[in-house]
């Protein structure tokens, strides 16, 4: 691999997860709001990470998505692969912790319960954007890091539109870090897709019309259109997110998921060093003043920029 190689998959790599933890807090925001309301409050959408929202959060803040996302990342650094055994078993700590947001599919698998097979809610799709930088390295590869994900979202989320969901997000990470255009991560997303359903979402992505999925809140193939809708029809990742949040609903998932996906392709330099520095210096530290939901020091994305170059197989 030449140095520039090196250099675009590190930028790639963080842009990727970077996207997301902003994209979750950017929505939480403004999460379960119409879009009617949010352009009442935001007239310019919501461009700033805030202290508030309907989780009272702190500015940067993760929530339940970027949470779950975290634990798969210190799986991935714990066993150095997918470990679909150990990654459960950092969902259910997750779970032990009381999270103040949790979905009711996830809820009732890492509770011991039953898993929901009927199910196809976005709660796998949302944290499994960590195989997206794992499966760009050469010592990985995109087949096996779609394979990761179909386990991954089988953990809570067996349905097979949530299942495919999983394997085609990861595959267009896979190829947007890997140097892939926007046009080229749509295409390899489109490709790789098993299921009808999830290839008519990436379609309505495709064509910027999502209209037939809103009324779905949560679900699995809104998200996934929403991601693609992003990525095609806005030059800017930051406009694009912006506008992700302002289409109301599941607002957090639904731009972390983008966020994830525009991170792939544009690099971390194109987020705003704002958005950036909010997220890297949050720190929900119980009894520091302001703090309605504390987090635990493992969930922080303080290491967010060491962690992706890990995953990634990035050597300083």
């Amino acid at each position: 691999m030449t140095s520039i190689d090196a250099a675009l998959l590190r930028d790639r790599a963080r842009g990727c997860l970077l996207g997301q933890f902003i994209g979750d807090s950017l929505g939480s925001l403004v999460e379960f709001e119409t879009p009617e309301q949010i352009a009442e409050r935001y007239p310019d959408g919501v461009r700033d990470l805030a202290d508030g929202g309907t989780w009272n959060l702190i500015a940067g803040q993760p929530t339940d998505d970027s949470q779950m996302a975290m634990m798969l990342i210190l799986s991935l650094q714990r066993c150095g692969t997918f470990d679909a055994d150990d990654v459960l078993r950092g969902y259910v700590h997750w779970y032990s912790t009381g999270p103040f947001d949790i979905g009711g599919t996830c809820a009732k698998a890492l509770s011991g319960g039953p898993l929901n097979v009927e199910s196809q809610a976005n709660g796998a799709l949302m944290r499994v954007s960590p195989l997206g930088v794992f499966g760009a390295r050469e010592d990985v590869g995109l087949a096996a890091a779609a394979d990761f994900a179909r386990e991954d979202a089988g953990l809570t989320h067996p349905n097979p539109i949530c299942v495919d969901a999983n394997a085609v997000f990861v595959t267009g990470l896979v190829t947007g870090i890997r140097g892939g255009s926007a046009r080229e991560v749509a295409d390899a997303m489109e490709a790789a897709t098993s299921e009808r359903a999830v290839a008519q979402a990436i379609a309505a992505g495709r064509t910027g019309d999502v209209s037939d999925y809103e009324a779905h809140e949560g679900w699995v193939l809104l998200a996934l259109s929403i991601a693609v809708r992003q990525l095609l029809l806005f030059d800017d990742p930051a406009d694009a997110l912006v506008d992700a949040v302002g289409m109301g609903g599941d607002t957090d998932t639904n731009a972390a998921i983008a966020g994830a996906l525009l991170g792939a392709v544009h690099g971390a330099a194109a987020w705003p060093e704002r958005w950036v520095t909010g997220v890297l210096e949050c720190e929900p530290e119980e009894g520091r003043p302001g703090v309605a939901n504390p987090l635990g020091r493992e969930f922080w994305a303080t290491d967010l920029l060491a962690q992706a170059d890990e995953l990634v197989g990035h050597r300083s």
